[in-house]
């Protein structure tokens, strides 16, 4: 019964909130950045941003967009054939 009936209807709930975790994270990963590495994309975002490199910056953001929006729907993909009968 715990298997079948509990976990099966509490699994799109579930579900919601690692879709949550996994946005979550990239606003981890920036602000992690910013607190002191020595490299990633958010420190060389940084450090154009600090030589006046426009075309940098954005193009950083553009990756970090990019690459967040590639990880919501590749997770979205994963619960699409987890979740069916949600």
């Amino acid at each position: 019964m715990l298997q079948e009936i509990i976990l099966l209807g509490a699994m799109p709930y579930i579900v919601v909130g690692l879709r949550t975790a996994v946005s979550i994270s990239f606003y981890t990963l920036v602000a992690a950045e910013l607190a002191g590495a020595f490299a990633g994309i958010v420190y060389r975002i940084e450090i154009a941003q600090q030589n006046l490199q426009t075309g940098q910056v954005m193009g950083g953001l553009a990756a970090l967009g990019l690459i967040s929006f590639a990880a919501d729907r590749m997770f979205s993909a994963f619960v699409e054939r987890t979740v069916w009968w949600r």
